[in-house]
């Protein structure tokens, strides 16, 4: 969210989309665990603690979320010139370092106050062993960028924020083409305007597919076609 809206300011130059960002950036500067842990939780209650969600992502610290997090600070730091957003990364990036597993990666999850790596059975009993872990998620993530983050975080601090470049736009010249590739996806709506394909939904029977289905990938490239269409005509 915090990476689109601050595309959407760029390029459309209305400063209420950096805003949204940097109130997303305020929230994360917030939320960043005290000492011993000075890193975030996957998830929070209103009172701004560590909480569970699904019944296999306990109240903790994560090894994985943190990472992000620390990529979209640097980010806002690059959109703004606001060294705010580049205070918490040290102390996040130094116990980022310390957790790191005996193989080099980073648990998903570590216990709050004992810093313990945290998994689940295959059966989602809470446990600090690792050895019959769920293959549906990752319990444990990997650790091999750090080094490339903190040399990132140390040219940001010491350099400021790189000069702005105007959005890139792309050409498309008009034809008939490109109109006809257009008048294609238009057509291909439905009464409700939704592109319905033939398709099989995860996890479901076959019988919920049977009317077709409606995906992401199909949308974004349908939409791209007659944004290109609009722009070159």
């Amino acid at each position: 969210v915090v990476e689109l809206m601050l595309a959407a300011g760029e390029t459309y130059g209305e400063p209420r989309y950096k805003v949204a960002a940097e109130k997303a950036g305020s929230f994360i500067i917030a939320a960043q665990m005290p000492e011993p842990q000075p890193a975030w939780a996957q998830q929070y209650d209103p009172a701004m603690q560590p909480v569970w969600a699904r019944k296999f992502e306990p109240p903790a610290i994560s090894g994985g979320e943190s990472q992000g997090i620390l990529r979209i600070l640097m980010n806002l730091f690059r959109a703004t010139g606001d060294k705010k957003y580049l205070e918490p990364i040290p102390r996040a990036m130094a116990w980022l370092k310390k957790s790191k597993l005996p193989d080099g990666q980073l648990a998903r999850f570590y216990e709050l106050q004992t810093n313990k790596p945290l998994y689940f059975t295959k059966d989602y009993v809470l446990t600090y062993d690792d050895s019959d872990m769920p293959t549906h998620y990752g319990f444990k993530v990997g650790g091999g960028s750090l080094d490339r983050m903190q040399a990132e975080y140390e040219k940001l601090a010491a350099e400021g924020p790189p000069a702005k470049k105007p959005p890139k736009r792309e050409s498309v010249k008009y034809s008939s083409g490109v109109a006809a590739e257009a008048a294609k996806v238009a057509q291909a709506l439905d009464e409700r305007g939704a592109w319905v394909e033939q398709g099989k939904l995860k996890n479901y029977s076959d019988d919920d597919s049977k009317g077709g289905i409606i995906t992401s990938k199909t949308f974004i490239l349908n939409v791209r076609t007659l944004a290109r269409c609009a722009a070159a005509k």
